[in-house]
């Protein structure tokens, strides 16, 4: 039997295993039966992972142990995506008028515009709105993105 060596390691394994909230789990305070459900929770990925780490020789668990110790479980924030529809009209009902130009909307207003990307972003951050920078293409030009 391979004997999980926990010695006061701090892993946010249940916010992995449920994608829940930041909740920082003193493994020395955890029953064997909560690692292992937790442990079981993960994707096949840390779970393989995690079986490669016991699988090590004992000093060299040790080792990651001592480096995990002081490790500080990672915590993220959701952003809620920003609605842009009303820049997008704008762009629909205005694009015309800026052909080749960049242009930096926010809500119905234009920020900045001008044929070089950078001074136009530039000029939209310094406006501290938070913006929709698009290109408008020039008449009969053909513009897309994506992939190389």
């Amino acid at each position: 039997m391979i004997e999980l060596k926990v010695n006061q390691v701090a892993i946010s394994l249940r916010q992995f295993a449920e994608g829940r909230r930041a909740q920082t789990i003193m493994m020395t305070s955890a029953t064997y039966e909560e690692i292992r459900e937790w442990v079981l929770r993960l994707p096949a990925e840390a779970l393989n992972a995690v079986r490669s780490a016991l699988l090590l020789p004992s000093e060299e668990q040790q080792k990651l142990l001592a480096e995990l110790k002081d490790r500080r479980p990672v915590k993220v924030r959701r952003i809620e995506p920003r609605d842009f529809s009303v820049e997008q009209q704008w762009l629909r009902e205005n694009r015309h008028l800026y052909r080749g130009q960049y242009l930096a909307v926010s809500g119905d207003e234009l920020v900045a515009n001008g044929i070089d990307p950078k001074e136009v972003m530039e000029k939209a951050r310094a406006s501290g709105k938070d913006v929709l920078l698009s290109r408008v293409p020039q008449e009969g030009e053909i513009y897309g993105g994506g992939l190389w």
